[in-house]
Parts: structure tokens; sequence; C-alpha cells
């Protein structure tokens, strides 16, 4: 449905509940037409300030309602354009050459270094695509920064894409789907953070 159409239905109700509201207004008042004169203002003034407290409650209601669907549009728009963004991204990642595939990989895997013990596991043959310089230039990023000389083992084994991380029977695991997702999750909690305020 469209935000046009939601707004002229909204719209639409809204008179129907305010001609609702005046018919029994009108009732109302041909009742208290038997009474005295003076009862009669009294209650007329009550029965019109009564409905028109009730027609203010009702397009409030209303405008609520309204803004809570705008932002249920809004927000499935937001969630189409992020899944189409992480799509892309995700080719152009999978995708790549592999110097840009060995350069984004040797960053990723500088990065994830904590202890410089760790062994890298790569996809079977992806050793042999980014080539056996790989490992030494991973070594010397994660020496930088960890300010240490560090000598990193590269291993291959059944994953997909990206790499494991592995020390001992300690594994953490940097392929591709499972940093996208985590990024994901993380994007989309800061968006619903604010769009709920």
């Amino acid at each position: 449905m469209a935000l046009r159409d939601i707004i002229d239905k909204i719209a639409a109700e809204a008179k129907a509940k305010t001609e609702e509201l005046e018919s029994s207004m009108a009732r109302e008042l041909k009742a208290i037409d038997e009474k005295s004169a003076s009862d009669k203002a009294a209650a007329a003034g009550k029965i019109a300030g009564d409905t028109a407290a009730r027609i203010k409650r009702e397009k409030e209601k209303l405008s609520v309602l309204a803004n809570i669907e705008i932002s249920k549009k809004k927000l499935a728009v937001r969630k189409e354009l992020l899944e189409e963004s992480f799509s892309r991204a995700f080719g152009r990642i999978a995708s790549a050459s592999p110097a840009e595939k060995k350069k984004f990989l040797g960053r990723l895997v500088a990065g994830a270094i904590e202890t410089g013990q760790e062994e890298i596991v790569l996809p079977k043959g992806e050793l042999k695509r980014l080539g056996a310089k790989f490992a030494e230039g991973a070594s010397e990023e994660a020496s930088k920064r960890l300010g240490r000389k560090v000598k990193l083992k590269v291993t291959e084994g059944s994953i997909k894409d990206g790499f494991i991380l592995r020390q001992g029977k300690k594994e953490k695991n940097y392929t591709l789907e499972m940093i996208f997702r985590q990024v994901r999750e993380d994007l989309e909690t800061e968006i619903s953070r604010i769009l709920t305020g």
C-alpha cells in the first residue's frame, strides 16, 4: 500500500468517525429539546465538549497509526537497500582479482592475529592463487601491529572463502559469510537503535 493510499485511508476514517460523532451529538441534542432551556444549554455545552474531545483523541490516534505505517515503510526500504549493498559487496570480494584478494585477506589476517602463534587456514587452492609470499606479508603486517617478530604458518582446509585462525584447539572463523553476518547484525542493531530513538 502506497504512502498516499495510507494517508487517504486515514483521512477517510477520520471523516467517517467525525460524521458519526456529529450524528450522535445531533441525536443527543434532539433528546434534550424536551428539557428546560437552562438544562438544555448546559447539556449541549457538555456534549459539544465531550464530542470535541473524542474527535481530537480519534485524530491523534489515527495520526500515530499513520506515523507507524510510514516508519514501517521506511524501515522496509532501508532493509532492502542494506541487503542490496551487502550482496554487491560480497560479490565484489568473492570475484576480486588475486592481487586485490591477497591485499584484502592480508589486512584481515594481520588485524586478527592476537598472539603471533596462530595458524592461518585458507580454502583449498587459495595459497597457490595468493602466492607463497602471502604468509610472509601477513607475518610482516602482524609483526608491525604486535611490535615483535611473528612468523605465521599457513595451511589449507575445507572452507569456502576467507580464513580460519587456529591456535591449538581454538578456532576463530573469518570466512566472508561469517564476517558479513556479523557486520550485518551490527548495522541492523544500529539502524534499529536510530529508528526507535
